[in-house]
């Protein structure tokens, strides 16, 4: 009786996951996810320090210097939706590689665009590919953490963001000085080209990375995948505890429903099981579609209003002030040098359009 009961209690995914304990493999896993947030904060602001240096080589006007850096985040405004469908379907880990690794590439190659509507376009790209990590990376870690501790994980994970914004700053101090002045016709690199190609670099080394661990179990079962959501809890165990595979308790996993097929939709695995594979993109999009169409009923729409409301609120003057300190600064040190000893407000400093030799 009490074997029946052990399994009856191993069956439920939390208590499962419960099972594996907690040690080396949530500590590698929060240090990965860590890395990777502290990676998009660099890659948000990265454009804040670019502007001064850039302004010359691409002859920038402050409207120009506007669009540069409304340009990620208007990709990322576009990401956001589509990669957060995608990670519902596909997979948190397979969007993160995706999005780490596209990210790392495009930012490399726009650190030797030699115009600046193909940097714009560029880093519009970087923005739509951050938003994919960023979106992602909370439901991947809180989905290998049991509920006592989800909350205290996620809580650590903003200090990684904190830890960006300030290592940002110290790699510009150490790269942007550098008196590095390469071109011929329209191709030029200079230091705050190689102050973005290494910022570039470790969405790729992350991305990497990624590879070595296992999918978010709660999405393979919530998918129908439950062996082998109970291989990666399995595997948890044997790096948390060092003991043999076959000690963990749980030998079963109870499959959860769907929200889709809970609201009577139509079940879309049956659809793609019953095509060839020339209509799996058309299962794709028919997903994504009952998904958005979830949002706009009871009680997702409200919600999802305010936390979008919230969400607008809090980061409006937030990312105003990351992206726009460093310029600011240039002009105050620009006006500095034209009318010494003239006290200016920001108002005063933000109404001179720097020169552009």
């Amino acid at each position: 009786m009490s074997l029946d009961f052990l399994e009856d209690f191993a069956s439920d995914y939390e208590n499962a996951l419960l099972q594996t304990g907690f040690g080396y493999f949530q500590l590698l896993l929060l240090t990965i996810c860590g890395l990777i947030y502290m990676n998009t904060a660099i890659g948000v602001t990265i454009i804040s320090f670019v502007l001064p240096s850039a302004t010359c080589d691409y002859a920038m006007t402050s409207t120009d210097k506007g669009w540069l850096s409304a340009s990620p985040m208007l990709g990322m405004l576009i990401g956001s939706y589509f990669w957060g469908c995608l990670a519902d379907t596909k997979g948190r880990r397979v969007v993160l590689i995706t999005t780490l690794l596209a990210d790392g590439i495009i930012g490399v190659l726009s650190s030797m665009a030699p115009m600046y509507f193909i940097f714009m376009l560029l880093r519009l790209i970087n923005g739509f590919n951050v938003a994919g990590t960023m979106c992602i990376i909370f439901p991947y870690l809180g989905e290998f953490q049991t509920t006592q501790r989800r909350e205290k994980i996620l809580c650590w994970m903003e200090l990684y963001w904190t830890f960006g914004i300030i290592l940002l700053p110290g790699i510009a101090w150490c790269l942007i000085p550098l008196k590095i002045n390469i071109g011929s016709g329209i191709f030029f690199f200079h230091s705050w080209n190689l102050f973005v190609a290494l910022c570039a670099v470790p969405s790729i080394l992350l991305g990497l990375w990624l590879f070595a661990l296992p999918e978010s179990p709660k999405f393979l079962l919530e998918h129908g995948e439950s062996e082998k959501a109970l291989e990666v809890l399995a595997h948890i165990y044997v790096k948390n505890t060092g003991q043999s595979r076959s000690n963990y308790p749980c030998t079963t996993l109870r499959e959860s429903i769907r929200p889709l097929q809970r609201d009577g939709e139509a079940n879309i695995d049956s659809y793609r099981l019953e095509n060839n594979s020339s209509s799996e993109l058309k299962s794709l999009f028919l997903e994504i579609w009952y998904q958005t169409k979830t949002l706009y009923k009871h009680p997702y729409l409200k919600n999802s209003l305010i936390t979008c409301a919230i969400q607008f609120c809090l980061t409006t003057s937030y990312y105003t002030l990351m992206v726009w300190f460093p310029e600011i600064f240039q002009r105050y040190d620009d006006f500095e040098k034209t009318h010494p000893g003239t006290p200016a407000s920001v108002c005063d400093i933000s109404s001179i359009v720097t020169s552009n030799t």
